[in-house]
């Protein structure tokens, strides 16, 4: 499954549909006006009979373009999928997650330090986590809750446009 979610992968899915797309733009297409298709056949009688047999001029329809978008759903499904589980664990960015780390000195004690660390911080928006021990206090701070929903809707509704693009395609 990393195949899937690598970012080459991505981007020459894109590519390749695109490139099919302006295609099936600059073509006419059976569906919409077989009359231009027969034409273009008795103008072009090399390269016509050629396109044709490719589906060029049913592009839209075509199991190879129809594939192409599955491909597209499947890659963004199981990047989501990866990382599903982060929008709905704690909001506290896992080890792995790059992350500064800096000791604080203070001339003021402690509790004091703390309330300003995390009032500064509230200010600007983060989110807080505090912890305890032997000690030491541990303060992290983060905030991007709200993008993880956002590039998740995001990517749910590409799902839900290749899904109608399916169901168009076949269904008409």
């Amino acid at each position: 499954m990393r195949f899937f979610r690598s970012l080459r992968w991505n981007i020459a899915i894109f590519t390749l549909l695109a490139a099919l797309s302006a295609a099936g733009t600059f073509l006419p297409q059976k569906h919409d006006s077989p009359e231009r298709v027969r034409f273009f056949l008795s103008v072009h009688p090399a390269v016509g009979p050629f396109l044709d047999r490719l589906g060029f001029f049913d592009l839209y329809h075509s199991a190879g373009y129809v594939g192409l978008l599955g491909l597209l759903a499947l890659n963004v499904l199981v990047c989501k999928l990866r990382g599903a589980r982060n929008l709905l664990s704690s909001p506290i960015p896992p080890t792995s997650a790059p992350q500064t780390v800096v000791d604080v000195e203070s001339p003021l004690p402690l509790l004091s330090a703390l309330n300003r660390a995390r009032g500064a911080l509230s200010a600007r928006h983060y989110r807080l986590r505090e912890e305890r021990a032997e000690g030491e206090t541990r303060l992290w701070a983060f905030r991007g809750l709200v993008q993880r929903w956002g590039d998740a809707l995001l990517h749910l509704s590409v799902l839900l446009i290749l899904a109608g693009a399916a169901y168009g395609a076949y269904a008409g």
